[in-house]
C-alpha cells in the first residue's frame, strides 16, 4: 500500500483527536473532585482537621464526669457483683483478658474505666501523671472504697509481698513493719486479720508498735 493511501486515515485520527482535547477544554469548571483534592494538597492551606471518634468523645466524657463525682463512683460500685474475702469486697466480673484488669461499663458506655480508677476517684482521689492505682491488699479485683491509692510506679511495685505486720511476742497486739505508708501508718499495705471488721478498726485498734524505717 502507497503512503499517499495511509495519509487519508491518519488525518482522520488526528483530527478526531484534536476534536475530543478541544471538548474536554471547553467543559465549565466547576467545583469537581480532582479541583477538590488539589485544594486539599495545596502546602499554602492549613491541613483538615480529623474528626474525633463519637465513642472516644463518649469515653472521655463519662471519665471526666466519674473523676468529678464520687457519689457516681459509689453508685456504680454498689451495682457490680461481688463476694468478700477478708475485708476486702471482691468484684466477680471477668476481666477482658487473662491476668488483666477489670473493666466497668455504664449507661451503655462500654468498658470507659478500670475497676481500681472507680475505686479510687469514689474516694474522692484520682491519679496524677506517672502515677499508678495501687491495691493496698493486693487484689486486683478489690472494690472496697479505701483499699486503692495513688501511688508512684515505683512504690506501687514495692508493695508486693510486703509482710505489712508480724505478731508482737508479748502477746500485745501486732507490730506493723510495712514501710509504703505513711507515718501513722495510714496508706500501708492491707494483710487481713480476723476479729477486725476492717483495715481501719485494725489499724486503730490492732497495732502495739510501729516499726521505723531507721529501726
Amino acid at each position: 500500500m502507497s503512503s499517499s493511501n495511509k495519509r487519508p486515515k491518519t488525518q482522520s485520527l488526528l483530527d478526531s483527536f484534536l476534536a475530543n482535547r478541544q471538548a474536554i477544554k471547553s467543559e465549565p469548571s466547576g467545583d469537581t473532585a480532582g479541583e477538590s483534592s488539589k485544594e486539599n494538597l495545596d502546602p499554602t492551606q492549613p491541613p483538615a482537621k480529623k474528626l474525633k471518634s463519637v465513642g472516644s468523645d463518649r469515653t472521655t466524657a463519662m471519665r471526666e464526669r466519674f473523676r468529678n463525682d464520687p457519689s457516681l463512683c459509689v453508685k456504680l460500685l454498689d451495682k457490680l457483683p461481688f463476694m468478700m474475702k477478708g475485708w476486702c469486697k471482691l468484684c466477680t466480673l471477668k476481666p477482658s483478658k487473662a491476668g488483666g484488669y477489670i473493666q466497668v461499663s455504664y449507661e451503655g458506655c462500654n468498658k470507659f474505666a478500670m475497676l481500681q480508677q472507680i475505686v479510687l476517684c469514689a474516694s474522692g482521689q484520682d491519679v496524677a501523671e506517672g502515677e499508678d492505682c495501687s491495691h493496698r491488699c493486693g487484689n486486683t479485683a478489690c472494690m472496697t472504697v479505701g483499699h486503692i491509692k495513688a501511688d508512684s510506679s515505683e512504690l506501687n511495685q514495692k508493695r508486693k509481698n510486703c509482710l505489712v505486720w508480724v505478731p508482737c511476742p508479748h502477746d500485745c497486739g501486732v507490730i506493723l513493719v510495712c514501710q509504703h505508708g505513711e507515718a501513722d501508718g495510714s496508706g500501708c499495705c492491707i494483710k487481713y486479720m480476723a476479729d477486725f471488721s476492717s483495715q481501719e478498726d485494725f489499724e486503730a485498734n490492732a497495732i502495739a508498735h510501729r516499726h521505723s524505717a531507721s529501726a
